[in-house]
């Protein structure tokens, strides 16, 4: 099979390093007008292991044939040994600029860079330990007081409370722009605020209540007196600071028992026309012990007249059977000869002869004695039971008008005594903020001529002049210098590789046509051969 001639088709062939019986043979054909050299193919040759054939320094190999129905792809392919020749080859190059960003890093680090110096010192923090609110006032309800004795004095802690700083405030206030005006103007320093902070870094270890603070500096004696003086100068700013803040605590405590003088004097006024009142809590609470008394005896006879009124009915019962038991009258027969007034009667009048007469009756009736003596034991025991349930009757009235007015006076004794209490404890509320005030006031007072800051920081070491400076690093300086010219060194050499190996553009771009074209008519005429 004969390759086409260039006017129509021209087979191109591509490898990748490995054989590929899929593409064993002749590659699709590309007419000619679809395929135009360009910048991003201008390079195209036959891969050299493919051929055997030596490929020329800077050209890539295609690793697919190009099909009217497939995009080109490529592959650039890496030689190892070509980098390292080409490395190899400029090692002097290579040499020379690392050598020449040494000797440069070495002469600004050892001549041009002015050493400094940096001094420390160290200052521990004592922290005053915080306390939560106590439980009492976290679960106080709304609108009450704490108990008595207790929450006035937290209270207070709160709304006027010692000036509380964290370990990391402390820490900040160290570059204070007062303080660090405080040190330019001791030491007489030739430098602003800004370039002065700039000098001072202020860290705290993990774990530690200490604040570390470095100066630097080019002069080992001054970044040591510009330590020292910046510490004292912090003491005392910080002493500045707590002081101001206890002048306003104790005006604000001042004001405060002023205030509540006034609420004591108002509360007692209140309290004294109070009291002044007639039927006041005492006479209230007497009418009521009173009333209760008198309730008591009143029941007490209540129940001593039950009993009495049981036992009355109880006789009246068993006189009324008496009485029933008995005749109201007794008729008597009795003669006339065995009545001697009768005899006598009869002799005066008649003059009759009393044995005539003795055989003659006279029937009579007379009450019963003994029904009459009954009748009136009845009579007076039914008028007993009468009174007794008449007395019973008018005790039930005095209980009942008595529980109503004890009632009344209950209710107006209750009234009066949470009015008294309300009125009580604004007065015990007052003098117990006035108690507190006063206690606070005097410590503020002996806290205000303190120094705080004595007691809070300490100095834990002076700065001391370094003997060795901490910036530039020359050794370190030389080091990198050195990596840094090394990987110019390496960029250089292959920049120049580069640029000696590719043609321009244009050039480059007919070589590769060419190429690609001989290439392709050498492949068709080995098959055809075949």
């Amino acid at each position: 099979m004969a390759p086409q001639d260039s006017a129509g088709t021209h087979g191109i062939r591509a490898w990748s390093g490995q054989s590929d019986p899929a593409r064993s043979g002749l590659s699709h054909s590309l007419p000619d007008q679809e395929f135009r050299p360009t910048e991003a193919n201008e390079a195209l040759i036959y891969d050299p292991d493919a051929h055997g054939a030596p490929r020329p320094r800077g050209a890539r190999a295609v690793s697919a044939p190009w099909r009217k129905d497939e995009a080109p792809r490529m592959e650039d392919e890496i030689d190892l040994r070509h980098l390292i020749e080409v490395l190899w080859q400029g090692k002097w190059l290579i040499a020379a600029i690392t050598a020449v960003a040494m000797l440069v890093s070495g002469v600004v680090s050892f001549f041009v860079l002015a050493p400094t110096y940096e001094a420390t010192t160290t200052l521990l923090v004592n922290l005053p330990s915080r306390s939560a609110p106590p439980t009492f006032l976290v679960n106080l309800p709304p609108g009450e007081w704490p108990p008595s004795g207790q929450g006035v004095q937290s209270v207070l802690e709160r709304l006027a409370p010692y000036p509380e700083m964290t370990l990391e405030t402390f820490r900040q206030q160290v570059t204070n722009s007062a303080v660090l005006a405080r040190v330019i103007d001791d030491l007489k320093l030739n430098m602003t605020k800004a370039d002065l902070a700039g000098k001072i870094k202020a860290t705290v270890p993990k774990d530690t209540n200490l604040i570390q603070i470095a100066v630097r500096d080019t002069d080992p004696e001054r970044a040591a007196r510009i330590a020292n003086t910046l510490v004292q100068r912090y003491l005392e700013h910080v002493n500045v600071l707590t002081r101001g803040r206890f002048e306003r605590s104790t005006e604000f405590i001042r004001d405060q028992i002023e205030a509540e003088q006034q609420n004591l004097q108002q509360a007692l006024d209140r309290l004294k026309a109070f009291l002044q009142q007639p039927r006041g809590v005492d006479e209230l609470s007497k009418e009521v012990e009173a009333k209760v008394d008198l309730l008591a005896r009143y029941k007490a006879r209540q129940t001593d007249l039950a009993v009495g009124i049981r036992a009355a009915a109880a006789e009246v019962d068993q006189a009324r059977a008496q009485v029933a038991a008995l005749v109201p009258k007794l008729t008597t027969t009795r003669r006339i000869v065995d009545d001697p007034y009768l005899q006598q009667l009869a002799a005066e009048l008649g003059r009759t002869d009393i044995a005539r007469l003795s055989g003659l009756k006279l029937d009579s009736e007379e009450i019963n004695p003994a029904w009459v003596e009954a009748a009136k034991v009845l009579s007076a025991k039914e008028v007993a039971l009468a009174q007794l349930r008449a007395e019973q009757a008018a005790l039930q009235e005095a209980i009942a008008r008595t529980e109503k007015e004890l009632e009344t006076l209950r209710a107006e004794l209750a009234e009066k005594q949470t009015a008294q209490e309300q009125l009580q404890t604004q007065v015990d509320i007052s003098k117990q903020a006035i108690k507190a005030f006063t206690q606070k006031y005097q410590e503020s007072r002996i806290s205000e001529a303190a120094r705080i800051a004595e007691t809070t920081l300490t100095v834990a070491g002076e700065a001391i002049p370094p003997r060795r400076p901490v910036a530039p690093r020359k050794a370190l300086n030389v080091a990198l210098a050195g990596v840094l010219g090394a990987m110019a060194g390496v960029f250089t050499v292959f920049f120049l590789d580069f640029w000696r190996s590719t043609p321009p553009a244009a050039t480059a771009g007919a070589a590769g046509v060419a190429a690609a074209r001989g290439a392709g008519a050498r492949t068709a005429s080995e098959l055809h051969s075949d």
